[in-house]
């Protein structure tokens, strides 16, 4: 189909925000029409993923993120939502870090934040919230807690948000 990244129109394009297939083409084209590199390849475009190459990413992404929130509470390292969709993790990282903007991690941290501020404001103890909210080490939740939200999760469940 007819990609706007493409047209000789279209100011440098985006090629940040476009997938991989669509920057190599960018490249072999820009280097056969004038014989050079000089073309600025990196530069912001006006037109986001979303314009041309989210046909095929937004369903993935979309089983992505219910994969996830469904296995929430669960140990779930890269390497395993990678596998489960027959992907590579550093392809994973990459599409969710330019469709979203955060990486798989941290919207795994954020997500499990987020259950243990409702488990907190629920009544239930800092160390039933840790267990129930997905977070292995107690330690590094409190941590995390108290960096993320800016209170520690006992203040928390005590004075509320």
């Amino acid at each position: 189909g007819w990609n706007p990244c493409l047209e000789r129109s279209h100011p440098a394009p985006a090629l940040a925000g476009i997938c991989w297939k669509w920057r190599l083409l960018w490249r072999f084209w820009s280097f056969w029409e004038d014989s050079t590199f000089s073309r600025p390849l990196w530069k912001p475009c006006p037109l986001s993923v979303r314009s041309c190459c989210t046909a095929r990413v937004v369903p993935w992404l979309t089983a992505l993120i219910r994969y996830i929130d469904e296995r929430i509470t669960e140990p779930l390292p890269i390497s395993q939502i990678a596998a489960s969709f027959y992907i590579s993790d550093s392809y994973a990282c990459r599409i969710f870090k330019d469709e979203f903007g955060i990486t798989i991690n941290k919207y795994i941290q954020n997500r499990r934040l987020n259950i243990a501020k409702s488990l907190l404001a629920q009544g239930l103890t800092v160390t039933e919230t840790c267990e129930k909210s997905g977070f292995n080490d107690y330690t590094n939740f409190i941590k995390l807690f108290t960096k993320t939200v800016g209170v520690s999760p006992k203040r928390y469940s005590v004075y509320g948000s």
